[in-house]
């Protein structure tokens, strides 16, 4: 049986000491204390949790220290998450930042992961994710972040843009654009 990682140097290849700084945007409170219980267990200590995603930018922008990862839910009042991504992409832009790597948490299995890597998040979390899941994901997107390996829409950052229509990712509506695309291909 796999043994659970405990601390970062386990989650990333490159054996640092330095705690991962996450935060979460969810608005079902059950999901808030699974994922929280889920990082804990994983050894992420510096969790920071919000309800919606105008408080997920807000934090972000606010942050002194910038974040590790951002695991946002897809579907929230006031703001969603592919309008998270959108606001976070703009800010990185606006202050020449590296990209941060955001992780969709959604119970929607219509959305692919292709589809959100192209809207500039590099994974996809599907609820209720287990801790194995959830784990593989995390070292995936923290070692590609660390190695710089980035998605085709961030290798284009040094146009100034992340390589992304930041015009093409206003939530809802084009998530259903990309249903009907897949649902007619």
């Amino acid at each position: 049986q796999k043994r659970i990682p405990r601390q970062r140097e386990e989650l990333l290849p490159d054996n640092s000491k330095h705690v991962l700084k996450i935060l979460v945007a969810e608005d079902d409170p059950i999901n808030r204390r699974l994922v929280q219980r889920q990082l804990e267990i994983l050894g992420c200590s510096d969790v920071t949790i919000v309800s919606d995603g105008e408080m997920c930018v807000e934090r972000f922008i606010k942050a002194k220290e910038p974040w590790d990862l951002i695991i946002s839910d897809l579907q929230m009042p006031k703001l969603d998450g592919l309008g998270v991504v959108k606001r976070i992409r703009e800010h990185e832009v606006l202050h020449r930042l590296r990209p941060t790597p955001v992780v969709a948490y959604t119970a929607d299995v219509n959305f692919r992961e292709e589809d959100l890597r192209a809207l500039g998040m590099q994974g996809l979390l599907v609820k209720p994710a287990d801790l194995r899941t959830l784990e593989a994901v995390l070292q995936r997107v923290l070692s590609e972040s660390v190695r710089g390996d980035h998605t085709e829409a961030e290798r284009g950052a040094d146009k100034g843009q992340h390589g992304l229509d930041l015009d093409r990712t206003d939530g809802l509506q084009h998530r259903k654009k990309l249903l009907k695309r897949r649902d007619t291909s």
